[in-house]
């Protein structure tokens, strides 16, 4: 009877691994994709013409800092529409040329893909700060 409790215990605590082992495998697998989609590499700002990071991508920007930027690429109002920040800063971007018109931070590590959330436009001027949260 002792050894039929200890070998109950045991198989429990086997399923009870495996359970963990599939619920940890389920959530990596269904971030991993996600985040390979983004065309972006570590320790850059990149900003993509269309939603969910499609498009061109007008903006490989590598902040070292508090800094600005100017967003460049065709003669145009609505020129960024999706961002991912890869980099160590957080990263406030405005809806107009110039910094002006706040629109959104974007922390450090973090994205967003589809700047139309928010005040139904899109970005034109970035801004880093040396920090890496908002």
């Amino acid at each position: 009877m002792f050894g039929t409790k200890s070998t109950a215990k045991k198989r429990i605590a086997r399923i009870a691994a495996l359970g963990f082992a599939a619920t940890a495998a389920v959530v990596t697998l269904s971030a991993s994709p996600a985040q390979a989609a983004i065309n972006c590499d570590q320790g850059r700002v990149c900003m993509f013409e269309d939603n969910h990071y499609t498009g061109s991508k007008y903006s490989n920007w590598k902040p070292t800092g508090a800094g600005k930027y100017q967003i460049d690429g065709w003669d145009g109002d609505n020129e960024i529409s999706s961002v991912a920040n890869m980099s160590n800063y957080a990263v406030y971007l405005y809806a107009n040329d110039d910094y002006t018109d706040f629109l959104i931070c974007i922390p450090a590590d973090s994205y967003e893909g589809d700047l139309v959330y928010y005040l139904d436009n899109d970005a034109e001027s970035a801004k880093s700060l040396n920090r890496r949260t908002c």
